[in-house]
């Protein structure tokens, strides 16, 4: 079994060997849909990183001779729903960053409003200007350390029966059990 990246520039690799189709079929695991899930959400938010990864998923099966029928290959419900999911988790890790910043920076009683507007507006985005790479890295690795050992979570959010449908193959269908984010 491959470690998966967890550096900026590994990351970045494996990602670009995930778009080109060469990255070999047995590294293309659970983890590692996280982690090109994960990358997209960060660089390019939620809506362009489920263009992306549609894309990409679909080219990639057929590059390794995966075919995309109604029983194999690209799933649409499950790729929508790992965004999606990604999109949650980002918001909180981003908002965790700015409370723990808020945190270390309180000395005296503050308005923690304005204190929350303020990093969210400077103080984040200086550190995201400032060390792009390492924040999109540390993003990544977390999603992939918390999410790559759940592969059975999609049956806390759907019955078995929906995800395993054609129709939930081709198509977006809302989870029947428990909405994304309802658990936090």
């Amino acid at each position: 079994m491959h470690p998966l990246p967890s550096t900026h520039e590994e990351i970045a690799a494996f990602v670009s060997a995930f778009e080109a189709g060469t990255l070999p079929k047995e590294r293309w695991t659970h983890a590692a849909h996280i982690l090109s899930g994960a990358w997209y959400v960060h660089v390019l938010g939620p809506e362009a990183a489920l263009t992306e990864m549609r894309r990409h998923i679909r080219a990639y099966n057929e590059a390794v001779g995966t075919q995309n029928t109604d029983s194999s290959g690209y799933h649409e419900t499950i790729t929508v729903f790992w965004i999606r999911m990604l999109e949650h988790f980002h918001c909180c890790w981003v908002s965790r960053k700015e409370r723990a910043a808020a945190f270390s920076l309180r000395k005296t009683p503050i308005d923690v409003e304005a204190l929350h507007y303020a990093y969210s507006e400077n103080a984040l985005a200086a550190e995201l200007a400032r060390s792009p790479e390492v924040t999109r890295a540390a993003f990544v690795t977390e999603a992939v350390e918390h999410f790559g050992p759940q592969r059975d979570i999609l049956t806390r959010y759907y019955s078995f029966n929906v995800v395993k449908s054609t129709e939930a193959r081709r198509t977006w269908i809302e989870p029947d059990l428990m909405a994304i984010g309802a658990n936090e």
